[in-house]
């Protein structure tokens, strides 16, 4: 019985993003991916069993780290003082930043080019895990998540974050320049929601 080989399937992976950057994983192709690893199909099968036990390998990480990031102690803006909520927007953008740029091409890959996979629904789970944080934020400010006058505001936050998010990760920059961007983009955007938070409970 042969030995898996660490580094033939470091090639795999390192070549499997690729692939399915440039391609997506509908149009993505295993023998492209094992000619470039310089292995042969069978080989390739050899540490994955197919496209998407490969495509699962490479995102699944990155969507438990995403969906993480929304782990943390929710407390009412409105009891804390303001270098302490300046304080909290640095660190939770800190940890955004640092997951963000750590799986920046799998965080692409699973959120733009992952259609016909088993993942390709994600974006839109995404969007609604988040948007049930949010819902969390509001419960702490004793406000009604269904209020008519501001009950879309969540999910066109969250859509709003997540896709600028994007914009940014999708620049063929360096990390320094990108976390840069991120850091003064997400300072802004955790800020105004403060302020949404503010204007939503002088409406109840």
């Amino acid at each position: 019985m042969q030995v898996l080989k660490e580094e033939v399937k470091n090639a795999i992976l390192r070549e499997a993003k690729k692939e399915f950057l440039e391609h997506g994983y509908k149009n993505s192709s295993l023998r492209r991916i094992s000619m470039n690893s310089g292995l042969s199909v069978g080989n390739l099968y050899r540490y994955f069993s197919g496209k998407n036990e490969l495509f699962t390998h490479i995102v699944k990480p990155v969507v438990d780290q995403i969906k993480e990031i929304s782990n943390h102690k929710i407390e009412s803006v409105n009891s804390l003082q303001l270098d302490v909520i300046e304080s909290i927007i640095d660190q939770y953008t800190d940890n955004i930043i640092k997951v963000f740029l750590l799986y920046k091409k799998e965080i692409l890959i699973v959120l733009n080019h992952s259609e016909g996979s088993s993942f390709e629904n994600i974006k839109p789970q995404i969007i609604e895990h988040f948007k049930e944080h949010i819902f969390e934020h509001l419960n702490v400010e004793e406000i009604k998540k269904d209020h008519e006058r501001f009950k879309y505001i969540p999910e066109a936050y969250t859509v709003s974050v997540i896709e600028g998010l994007l914009s940014i990760l999708v620049k063929n920059d360096s990390n320094e320049i990108l976390q840069s961007n991120l850091k003064i983009y997400l300072s802004f955007i955790i800020q105004e929601f403060v302020k949404i938070l503010e204007k939503m409970r002088k409406l109840v």
